[in-house]
Parts: C-alpha cells; sequence; structure tokens
C-alpha cells in the first residue's frame, strides 16, 4: 500500500501492516537484525503486535509509523536521525522518543521529520544546514524538536496547521491546510527560498540557509510536494508541476541543466496527479484526458419522423495518447450517434474525433438520453445529456 526509496535501500508496506526491505544493508536500513545486503525483500522486524501505516526512507536510515501514531527507526545514526536519544545505529527498529500521535514521517539524508495530528512538526538529528528549522547549528538533536516557524523568537512559534510534508537531502517542505508552501533548511542551490539565502543565514561551511518561510511563485492551488536531493516540486490542482533548485542533470525539466533563479512551471506537462523527486531526477504521473465541447445537446422540438442532427467533438486535452474504446446512446432508440472516426481509436494528443448526434422521434413526448464514451480517462465513461421532444 506504500512504498519508500532511499539512496541505495527500498522500503514497502503491505496491507497486512508489515514493513519488508531490500537493497544496501550496511548500516542496518533493512531493519531485519544483520548488517547484510539483501537482493530480494525481507520482513522488517518489530512490526507483528504493532502494524505499521506508513514508511519514509532516508539516505541510510528508514522510518515507520504505526497505528498508535508511534514512530520506529532503524539504520545508520551518526547524527541522531533516528531519534533514540543516542548515535548507536540500529539493524533493528528502535522507538524515536518523545514522539505520539504521528500520522507521517519523512527521511532526508541524515534527518527525520515527522507530522503529527495536530498539525505540528517535529525534526531530528543532522542540523548543521538548519535541517531541524531551530537556532541551533552548531550540533545535532538526537531527539525530536518542534519546528519554529520564522525567525527564532522568544517566545519561540511554531508551525501549525500542517496537512504534509516532505524532506530532501539537507531541507523540507510541508504545506499547511490553506495551501501554502513552507521551506527551510540548506539553500545552497536554490532547494529551499528558490531565490538564495532566505533571510540571508549562512552556515559555518558557507552554504546558505533559510529559516522557515514561505515559498513564492507558484500559481495555482498547491496539493503536493516532493523534495529531491537538492531541488524540489510542487504539483498544483490544475494539473501543473512547479520546480526549482538544482538542475545539473535537468531535474527541473525546463529544457536545461543550468538552475534557475526562482520557481518555474515543468515545460510541456499538463495534467498531472502525483509527483516524486529523486536524487537528480524527476518524475510525473499524468493522466489521459479525454474532454467534449458540450455538456449537453438539445435537439428542441422535432416533428415525428423527422429527424436532426448535431455534432460533439470529442478531444485529446492532455499530453499522452487517450483511448476512445467505445461510443454508445444509454436512451431511447430515437437517438442515434455516427462517430467520425473508427471505434475503438487512440487520440494522439491534441487530435479530435466528431461524433453526430440524431434525434429522429417516432412519437409524441419529450425524449432523454446520455451519450457515453468509454475511455481511460479516468477510466469512467464521459457523458454528455441528450434531449428532445417529439411534436406534430
Amino acid at each position: 500500500v506504500a512504498i519508500a526509496a532511499g539512496a541505495l535501500h527500498s522500503l514497502a508496506l503491505k496491507n497486512d501492516g508489515t514493513v519488508w526491505a531490500w537493497g544496501e544493508n550496511d548500516d542496518g536500513q533493512l531493519g531485519e537484525g544483520t548488517n547484510n545486503d539483501a537482493w530480494s525483500p525481507v520482513r522488517v522486524q518489530a512490526f507483528t503486535l504493532v502494524r505499521a501505516v506508513a514508511i519514509a526512507a532516508g539516505d541510510k536510515h528508514s522510518l515507520a509509523v504505526d497505528g498508535n501514531g508511534e514512530v520506529w527507526t532503524w539504520g545508520k545514526n551518526d547524527f541522531g536521525q533516528l531519534g533514540d536519544s543516542s548515535i548507536v545505529s540500529r539493524s533493528t527498529p528502535v522507538k524515536a522518543k518523545q514522539l505520539m500521535n504521528v500520522v507521517q514521517v519523512a527521511a532526508g539524508a541524515t534527518h527525520s521529520v515527522a507530522r503529527k495530528s495536530d498539525g505540528s512538526v517535529w525534526a531530528w538529528g543532522d542540523r548543521r544546514h538548519l535541517q531541524l528549522g531551530d537556532d541551533a547549528l552548531a550540533q545535532a538533536s538526537w531527539l525530536p524538536v518542534r519546528v519554529q516557524f520564522g525567525l527564532p523568537v522568544t517566545p519561540p512559534q511554531y508551525l501549525t496547521n500542517i496537512v504534509a510534508l516532505a524532506a530532501g537531502g539537507e531541507h523540507n517542505l510541508v504545506l499547511n491546510a490553506n495551501h501554502d508552501m513552507l521551506v527551510w533548511g540548506s539553500d545552497k542551490y536554490l532547494e529551499s527560498s528558490a531565490i538564495g539565502g532566505g533571510y540571508g543565514v549562512t552556515a559555518p561551511d558557507g552554504t546558505r540557509l533559510t529559516f522557515s518561510e514561505y515559498l513564492q511563485g507558484i500559481t495555482g492551488k498547491l496539493l503536493a510536494i516532493s523534495a529531491g536531493t537538492h531541488h524540489s516540486l510542487a504539483l498544483t490542482e490544475e494539473g501543473r508541476v512547479w520546480s526549482w533548485g538544482r538542475n545539473d542533470q535537468g531535474q527541473l525539466g525546463d529544457s536545461t541543466v543550468i538552475d534557475p533563479f526562482g520557481v518555474f512551471a515543468v515545460k510541456a506537462l499538463r495534467g498531472a496527479k502525483a509527483i516524486a523527486a529523486g536524487g537528480g531526477h524527476s518524475l510525473a504521473l499524468v493522466a489521459p484526458v479525454l474532454q467534449v465541447d458540450k455538456a449537453a445537446l438539445s435537439f428542441g422540438n422535432v416533428q415525428i419522423n423527422n429527424s436532426v442532427t448535431l455534432t460533439v467533438i470529442a478531444s485529446n486535452a492532455g499530453v499522452i495518447p487517450v483511448n476512445i474504446n467505445s461510443v454508445v446512446i444509454s436512451g431511447p432508440a430515437e437517438f442515434s450517434v455516427a462517430p467520425g472516426c473508427a471505434i475503438p481509436q487512440q487520440l494522439a494528443v491534441a487530435a479530435s474525433c466528431t461524433l453526430q448526434v440524431t434525434f429522429r422521434p417516432t412519437s409524441l413526448g419529450n425524449r432523454t438520453a446520455k451519450l457515453l464514451l468509454n475511455n481511460d480517462s479516468p477510466m469512467t465513461d464521459l457523458e454528455v445529456t441528450l434531449a428532445g421532444n417529439g411534436v406534430q
């Protein structure tokens, strides 16, 4: 029911609440009690009396949330990214301390983040690049700390009403209930602020940093976020994907390998439903989009045994081909359809097919029907309402 990818290992969550892992295991990131690599999935220990409901994978550590809202961690722990108040790596899961009511976790390279049911955000592990969102840079935190809002003040202000989070290599993204995005952490490649040096903070190694701040520049209602090693993605309600940060491998999808200054929509991409950011690449799941130019056809008054023909144009409004599998009319036989293309038909991008719909009443009275276009966008019939009245 869920999957997660670390640097060189992978996790899967089954619907029975068990967690399975495979790949590199030199720091115990597979959680099965050894440091042996696994070429096929092995079962993570601990999830027997409790069921896992969410998972996340960092570079060399792994996270899971159980049904009680507690966080289990395993793998490398050199910066305290397991949150068990130690820096001892673990080959079997241990509980992160001082965390309850967690509903989502995310794992960065060497830090971890959790969202609680009350909308608060907590982080632990490496904080050299402000990954934990507080005002300490010199040392790691072996225990979860609450992520602050904006510049540190006294008394502290904290992030609230958060509904989604994502962790990159050394930065983080969150969405709040108002569909606003906040970012914090490393801004070396503009992966956080997109414009460089949020609040002008600099790490001891010279890396630009930002405390949590609102990201500007995206048009549309935000629905989803994803963070790669040094780049970030956002998905809007309109199906547009926006990207910012490092672009040395073309991971921003702007047809260049130049790091831009700002946030830009990925070129030629429409109709996206989900996004994912990797180390130096990005993915978007795009659904086919079939649309019709009319939601209804009204034939008005038509004399008995005479006919009127109207047209409906079905077109591919997406960025991948879409199939029209069948065209039928649900209703009285007085309505008929003659497709202007062979059915089944695959429409290329921007292609269309004209359907001729005829109403020929055989008796007096009103008639209604539905023109149904079965297609793979989004695996349901597209409907056009038909109405006509038979008169003398």
